[in-house]
């Protein structure tokens, strides 16, 4: 009966494990309310790594929001990410100095970012 009792309590907490943890590792979804700037897309090299750059718009509004996902998916420095992306939306859209960066959302494993600029 203990044995029992123990084959279902662990049985109960690997199922409970497999339900909280995140399948899915892909910030993509978090952009479907957005519109992409097709011609902005970028695969750069900083570093002898290789970052792929999506911007994305909201109708209307000012922020731009760049989708970056380092391609080894390793985890992507933080200040790495914002001085790529800096630089790549000053060519691509921005006419005014950036107000503000914000990274707002980062992948489970942190190889995808998305940050949030206004210029």
């Amino acid at each position: 009966m203990k044995i029992t009792k123990l084959s279902i309590f662990a049985l109960l907490s690997l199922f409970i494990t497999a339900c909280t943890t995140p399948k899915n590792n892909d910030l993509t979804k978090d952009l479907t309310t957005l519109s992409i700037v097709e011609e902005n897309h970028a695969v750069i090299t900083e570093n002898m790594e290789k970052y792929t750059l999506n911007t994305y718009i909201k109708l209307f509004s000012r922020p731009y929001f760049i989708h970056i996902v380092k391609q080894n998916r390793t985890e992507i420095n933080e200040a790495t990410a914002l001085k790529i992306v800096k630089n790549y939306i000053q060519s691509r859209g921005c006419t005014a100095p950036i107000e503000n960066e914000q990274i707002i959302k980062k992948s489970v494993d942190k190889s995808q970012l998305i940050i949030r600029l206004e210029c």
